[in-house]
């Protein structure tokens, strides 16, 4: 029977949150002192020595130290990390070659979170569409046929709208909800049942 466990397990996270048998003192721009290991720094970049790491690091305010030592010792990025802090690690570390890989992930999150806006921006467009339609049929005078008349016009131009705005959400999500974490997809499913 084969077992599948979860990725963290092969991760060294713990030898960083616990800093047993550290031998590496780096401070943050901030002056706050983080400790890590510099066998661990030499070995996650190819081609990057734990001086090359201690130099990059201390450059760092203490959020995104902390942030790069994640990855140093994950290969991830930390889950609690938000777009600008990302964004801010990214214009750090992308002109290095060396930490092409830090790079890449930095770039994923910040296009699966401009995914995630553009997907909750098409929910609240259809919320819209959908109030305005309601307030159209609300306002409607049902004995004068001139009103039924731009009633249903202004309906059938707000279906339309709307269907096609359903048809993009349905499309963008199905197609892309693979590069969505379950947390990530539950996310959105609760902001579309929130509005």
């Amino acid at each position: 029977q084969i077992y599948k466990l979860p990725a963290e397990h092969f991760s060294l996270k713990a030898a960083l949150e616990e800093g047993f048998f550290s031998d590496l003192a780096i401070r943050s721009a901030e002056g706050q002192q983080c400790c890590a290991h510099r066998a661990v720094l030499s070995c996650c970049c190819p081609g990057m020595k734990y001086q090359d790491w201690e130099a990059f690091l201390s450059s760092l305010p203490t959020n995104l130290l902390k942030a790069a030592l994640h990855y140093a010792y994950t290969d991830h990025l930390p889950p609690d990390l938000k777009v600008p802090q990302v964004q801010e690690l990214l214009a750090t570390a992308g002109g290095d070659p060396r930490l092409s890989r830090l790079t890449q992930l930095c770039k994923a999150f910040v296009e699966k979170h401009s995914f995630k806006m553009m997907l909750m921006q098409l929910i609240d467009e259809i919320h819209t569409g959908l109030e305005l339609a309601r307030k159209v049929v609300d306002a409607t005078e049902m004995s004068n046929p001139v009103r039924i008349t731009y009633a249903v016009r202004q309906l059938a131009k707000e279906g339309a709208i709307v269907v096609t705005k359903f048809c993009l959400l349905c499309q963008l999500y199905s197609r892309n909800k693979k590069d969505l974490s379950k947390s990530e997809r539950q996310e959105l499913l609760e902001y579309c049942r929130g509005r």
